[in-house]
């Protein structure tokens, strides 16, 4: 299916009971953009009142036809706020963003030229660039790993390359094939942010099983859908800004939850030919991952005896056993302890241990270039707003 040369997005937003001025900050990111045939449609989950009625005023205030409310009678979870969000959608593009993140100002022109000039995709792919701005960490970053999976996937695919000189053209064109289809498919089991055309969602759906996690199902039912990653498109190019902040209000952070839903994936996708079941082994290599029966046993309030019984009997060997409790003990310092009781958020820890690229300079000069070029009066206020939010 084509798009038009100026398709309306559509941008789904679900809301329940955020940070006000983080809230705000997503907001601006919308009005930022030099593209202006958008909707953003925010999808009220069962916020409490006073939260409900501080969102209908700044509605109200901001006086665009563009921005709607839908109000939900309960808190359901972002899966049914998004479903009822594409349900209500008029645009050909949908998008989403979470009420404490934000969209770059040049985000929906790009897509909408893509999709433009490759009318066969229906998926746009792209990973978070992480934003910290913390005591000890500042700054905005991109996985070294996500990096990789798009400029140089044969490395990653085939590392090392045993003799690559005497590949003839043929035998490379297949090499690079394969190199950029595994790429893809590490890329989405990554759950990155996806813009994708509306026709998408007579295939799949947002799983409302799932109160977290519902992105990273949906990208396993793309991967389960080979006529849907066939048209899908990775990039690395700087869209989503993923904030990094402490809260204890934050549902992602909920120890329980975290465990839980890791099952739920399992279970969901326990087929071991599909390749979501295949892509979520590559995830249970972690300790969280292999684990995650016995810490969520624990969580729900499991004796401490009957969970060491669970963990020796998780390996055979002594030495499996004595390093399953340590790993047990570990993970559950890291999640109840430090995320679920302090709010601290482990990503960022995690991003400075793991090596994530630093984004911050070159981010800013592309930020900069950006407003200057800007013309638009209506959108260059909210993107100054939000370059001094970032920067």
């Amino acid at each position: 299916m084509s798009t038009s040369k100026f398709p309306k997005i559509s941008v789904i937003v679900p809301y329940y009971n955020p940070h006000p001025s983080l809230f705000e900050d997503a907001i601006n990111s919308i009005f930022a953009q030099s593209y202006d045939n958008w909707e953003a449609i925010i999808v009220n989950d069962g916020s409490i009142q006073a939260n409900t009625e501080v969102l209908q005023k700044y509605i109200r205030g901001l006086n665009d036809s563009r921005c709607s409310i839908i109000n939900l009678d309960k808190n359901y979870g972002p899966s049914v706020a998004r479903n009822k969000g594409i349900e209500a959608a008029k645009g050909e593009i949908i998008t989403f963003l979470d009420t404490d993140d934000l969209h770059f100002p040049w985000y929906y022109q790009q897509i909408s030229d893509h999709f433009f000039n490759h009318p066969n995709d229906l998926i746009i792919a792209t990973p978070s660039y992480k934003h910290i701005n913390s005591k000890n960490n500042k700054g905005i970053f991109l996985g070294s790993f996500e990096y990789k999976l798009v400029h140089d996937p044969t490395k990653v695919a085939f590392r090392p390359l045993q003799f690559p000189q005497i590949l003839s053209e043929d035998d490379s064109k297949i090499l690079s094939f394969l190199a950029h289809r595994i790429a893809l498919k590490l890329f989405i089991n990554g759950t990155p942010r996806i813009a994708v055309k509306k026709e998408v969602f007579n295939f799949i759906q947002f799983d409302e099983h799932f109160r977290t996690a519902e992105d990273s199902d949906l990208c396993l039912q793309i991967l389960n859908n080979e006529d849907l990653l066939d048209k899908t498109k990775i990039s690395t190019n700087p869209y989503y800004l993923y904030r990094i902040y402490s809260s204890r209000n934050r549902l992602t952070l909920n120890a329980k939850v975290v465990f839980q839903n890791m099952g739920k994936l399992k279970t969901k996708y326990s087929d071991k030919k599909s390749i979501a079941s295949k892509s979520l082994w590559f995830l249970q290599r972690r300790d969280e991952w292999k684990l995650n029966v016995i810490i969520y046993r624990h969580l729900c309030g499991q004796s401490p005896f009957k969970t060491l019984k669970d963990i020796f009997n998780s390996s055979k060997s002594l030495k499996g056993k004595f390093q399953n409790i340590v790993d047990v003990l570990k993970l559950i310092f890291k999640y109840q302890l430090i995320t679920e009781c302090l709010g601290k958020d482990i990503k960022e820890s995690e991003i400075v241990k793991n090596g994530h690229l630093n984004k911050t300079s070159e981010l800013q000069v592309l930020f900069k270039e950006h407003l200057d070029r800007l013309t638009d009066k209506s959108s260059k206020p909210y993107a100054i707003k939000m370059y001094e939010a970032i920067f």
